[in-house]
């Protein structure tokens, strides 16, 4: 996929992917980056995802439902819910 931006938001884009991994990337090959991000994000523990929706000022969050994360459930599916993470 080209990035529409050129590149110009590329810091704040790894920025935000490293946040929602834990604080590091994987260093998969390919599309396995995918399931290692995923597999990252559902770990994070509730105070990660809760301070998460402070930064990114997100009252809500889609996790899988793997994620141990308790926080209110709003919708929910075989795969994800989605979870209100703070009120603003």
């Amino acid at each position: 996929k080209t990035n529409p931006d050129g590149g110009q938001f590329l810091p704040e884009w790894t920025e935000r992917l490293e946040d929602f991994c834990g604080g590091r990337l994987p260093t998969g090959s390919g599309l396995e980056n995918r399931r290692l991000i995923d597999r990252a994000y559902a770990a994070l523990p509730v105070e990660r995802v809760k301070a998460l929706g402070v930064k990114y000022n997100a009252p809500f969050a889609i996790l899988p439902q793997s994620s141990t994360a308790d926080l209110p459930v709003l919708y929910s599916n075989r795969d994800y819910r989605l979870v209100q993470v703070a009120r603003f």
